[in-house]
């Protein structure tokens, strides 16, 4: 990209821990992904927490813990209220398997960080796309225009593209 370009793993880098990268495109910060397993480690969310409210918009992936198990923490408790965009099924299937973690986890253990009631309001949040839907960012990123496409290996599983006005990543 003619600007800047910036790529932080917050996690899943070098580890089997939940993936969650923030990418930094010009003055836009985007979230790649926001995973968490059920133990919903502190440690593996701090960095999250730190740069929650500074997130300009969301990307989605797939439909699991591993991609999306802290988005409803977050949004709730973190403070990240950005646009965030998935695919339908990555939408649907996301919310489905966050809000059944979370009866599971209730159903055994004494589990207070968010309940279903905060899932359903962070994927209210969510602006569900097609494949090869672009849409821009909005406001001042509003140059920048982020695609959907299929990643091939499950139901509503995305790769993304991110565009400015010259190159694409």
């Amino acid at each position: 990209m003619s600007g800047s370009l910036q790529f932080t793993a917050i996690s899943g880098a070098n580890n089997e821990d939940a993936v969650c990268y923030l990418l930094e495109v010009d003055n836009a910060k985007i979230l790649l992904d926001c995973g968490s397993y059920e133990n919903y480690s502190e440690a593996s969310l701090e960095q999250l927490q730190r740069v929650a409210r500074q997130v300009d918009a969301v990307l989605l992936s797939h439909p699991d813990m591993a991609h999306l198990g802290a988005y409803p923490l977050a949004f709730s408790r973190y403070g990240l209220t950005c646009p965030a965009y998935a695919t339908q099924a990555v939408h649907m299937m996301g919310r489905m398997c966050v809000r059944d973690t979370v009866m599971s986890l209730k159903a055994r253990e004494e589990f207070s960080l968010f309940d279903e009631k905060d899932v359903d309001k962070a994927f209210e949040n969510i602006t569900p796309l097609q494949y090869f839907q672009p849409k821009a960012l909005q406001g001042e990123n509003g140059s920048i225009v982020v695609t959907a496409h299929s990643a091939g290996h499950t139901i509503g599983g995305t790769i993304w593209t991110i565009s400015n006005e010259t190159e694409t990543v």
